[in-house]
């Protein structure tokens, strides 16, 4: 699993497969870790124990969106 921070200096942790998914749908390694941010921030106000299983759940929403548009 992979460690991100965000702005408030507290660490998420992503499973690797979100990783995977975020470069996939990506274009850069950069884009994936603002997608995260984003994703992160949207998830911010549930208890921190919920915070990695609902980005990677956010994720997988947005992978399927977009791998079904092409």
């Amino acid at each position: 699993m992979k460690n991100f921070s965000d702005n408030k200096s507290s660490v998420t942790t992503l499973p690797p497969e979100t990783w995977h998914l975020l470069h996939a749908i990506t274009s850069t390694p950069e884009d994936a870790h603002t997608l995260a941010d984003a994703v992160l921030k949207w998830s911010e106000k549930l208890p921190e124990s919920d915070r990695s299983t609902a980005a990677a759940y956010q994720v997988d929403l947005l992978a399927a969106t977009v791998m079904t548009k092409h």
